[in-house]
C-alpha cells in the first residue's frame, strides 16, 4: 500500500503578507540607522547625541559661601581708601587749624557802654589768611554764667567775621549790666557748644598754636 504525496502549492497570494511584514520591519530596522547617520549616536530612549555639550558643573556650596563672605570685606576696604583719600585732600586745601584772631570794637572805648538806641560793631581778624570755610558762634559770660548768643555774622573771604547791627536788636532779651562777649571762630564743625568748653578757653588764656577754633572776648556794659 503506497502512499502518495503531493506537495500542495502554495497560493501566490498567501505569500504577500509574509514578504509585506518583513519588509515593515526592515523599515523599522532602518530608522534608528538613519538617525544614527544623521545626527551621531542614538541612545535608546535618552534621545540626546553623544556629541551635545554637557551643562558646567554648578559651584560647590563652600566656594559660594567663600565669595559672599569677602565682598563685603572689599568693599568695607574700598570705602576706607576713598575716605582716606578725600581726607588727605581736604587737608591740603582747608589745614584743620586756623590762626589767632585779633578783635577790634567799634565805639573802641575800654570798657564799650551800649545803649539800646546805639550801634554795635565787631571786627575779628586772623593773623594771616585763612584758607577754607570759617564760622563764627557766639556766647555771653557773667562769671561763671554762660549765655548763647546767636546775632548774624558775616564771614569773608580772607576768614575775617564781622558783626553790625542795632544794640536792641543783637541784644534783644538780654538784661542789662555788664558782660563779656564771648565769640569762638573756626572750622564751622569744630565750634564749641557746651559751656564748660567756653569756660575752659577762657580761663586757659592765650590759645594753642594749633587749635581748630578760637576764642575772642569783649566786656562791655549793657543799657537799659
Amino acid at each position: 500500500m503506497g502512499f502518495e504525496v503531493r506537495a500542495r502549492a502554495r497560493s501566490p497570494g498567501r505569500a504577500r503578507p509574509l514578504e509585506h511584514g518583513l519588509e515593515n520591519e526592515g523599515e523599522h530596522d532602518a530608522a534608528p540607522a538613519a538617525h544614527v547617520a544623521e545626527h551621531g549616536d542614538y541612545t535608546l530612549g535618552a534621545g540626546v547625541n553623544a556629541g551635545d555639550t554637557e551643562a558646567p558643573p554648578r559651584q560647590k556650596p563652600e566656594e559660594e559661601k567663600s565669595r559672599r563672605s569677602i565682598a563685603p570685606l572689599l568693599l568695607l576696604l574700598v570705602a576706607g581708601l576713598v575716605a582716606a583719600a578725600l581726607l588727605t585732600l581736604r587737608i591740603r586745601l582747608e589745614p584743620p587749624t586756623v590762626p589767632p584772631y585779633a578783635l577790634s570794637v567799634v565805639p573802641d572805648a575800654g570798657v564799650v557802654v551800649l545803649k539800646r538806641p546805639d550801634r554795635f560793631r565787631v571786627d575779628i581778624h586772623p593773623q594771616v589768611e585763612v584758607v577754607g570755610a570759617v564760622g563764627a558762634r557766639g556766647f555771653l559770660l557773667r562769671g561763671e554764667d554762660v549765655r548763647a548768643w546767636d546775632p548774624p555774622f558775616t564771614v569773608e573771604r580772607d576768614g575775617t567775621v564781622r558783626l553790625d547791627g542795632a544794640v536792641d536788636t543783637l541784644f534783644a532779651g538780654v538784661p542789662p549790666g555788664a558782660w563779656e562777649v564771648a565769640i569762638a571762630v573756626g572750622r564751622p564743625e569744630t565750634l564749641p557748644t557746651a559751656p564748660r568748653d567756653i569756660l575752659r578757653a577762657r580761663d586757659a588764656g592765650a590759645a594753642d598754636a594749633d587749635a581748630a577754633w578760637r576764642l575772642v572776648r569783649e566786656r562791655i556794659v549793657l543799657g537799659g
